[in-house]
């Protein structure tokens, strides 16, 4: 799924059974992801351009594995929101919740039960957590 146009869900629950690829603006509000893969993990990447904000959001897997990664020149907001279940053996940046990218805000928020980290930080200048 790749998100190319910005889009807001109020208060819906998004089934991933692929990977979603957002290069513009996606906003979750009283919303959650579910996360129903298979063999092959699903990614939620943030590309140069894209943004994800969650506001009173949960994301969460059913089955499978999931992993989320922000590119440098992405943005990403997390307040008043739960993620769990997420990452998988691999690749540093599949691990968990991996924020490459400057500014990152994650505010009032619980992120557990991840695979190799809850969030790891690389050249995420000015970010506050």
């Amino acid at each position: 799924m790749i998100i190319s146009e910005p889009k807001i869900y109020r208060g819906e629950t998004l089934v991933l059974d692929r990977s979603l690829i957002v290069k513009s603006h996606l906003v979750f509000y009283d919303s959650e992801i579910v996360v129903r893969g298979g063999v092959k993990p699903i990614k939620i990447e943030m590309l140069p351009g894209g943004s994800l904000t969650l506001i009173n959001s949960v994301i969460r897997k059913e089955t499978g594995s999931y992993y989320i990664v922000a590119r440098a020149g992405s943005r990403i907001v997390i307040l008043n929101s739960e993620i769990s279940g997420a990452g998988l053996f691999g690749p540093l940046d599949r691990g968990g919740l991996c924020i490459e990218t400057r500014d990152a805000v994650i505010l009032s928020s619980i992120i557990h039960d991840n695979y190799e980290f809850g969030i790891l930080l690389f050249n995420a200048d000015h970010s506050i957590i």
